[in-house]
């Protein structure tokens, strides 16, 4: 289970603002933290939606790839910025690949039950 220091953070977040204390437990208690490695993918396009996700720390990129195999980047994200967040409201599968970068791993914050 995540630890208790994240409360405030995701609760100060607008997507998460509005819960209570009972549904932000339960939220955490559905969700999971995962470290991810340098270039490690965290979903594919066109994967089945699976949840939201939270960059705790590291970055991630979010991209497109052509039918050449050039990466479109999307968005590049760093702490504290959500992800994964469009099917949540259009449904269907992710949009885009998602994958660690940088240096050090990148963790992220897996709200699988928001969906």
């Amino acid at each position: 289970m995540p630890s208790d220091d994240l409360k405030p953070s995701i609760r100060e977040l607008p997507l998460f603002s509005a819960l209570s204390i009972a549904e932000l437990r339960q939220l955490m208690r559905q969700s999971t933290v995962r470290a991810c490695k340098r270039n490690e993918i965290i979903f594919m396009e066109d994967d089945p939606y699976a949840g939201l996700y939270l960059v705790l720390s590291g970055r991630v990129k979010a991209f497109k790839t052509n039918p050449e195999g050039k990466e479109q980047i999307i968005h590049l994200l760093g702490p504290r910025e959500l992800f994964a967040d469009v099917p949540l409201f259009t449904g269907g599968p992710y949009h885009v690949t998602a994958k660690a970068l940088g240096r050090h791993p990148a963790e992220v914050y897996s709200a699988a039950s928001v969906c």
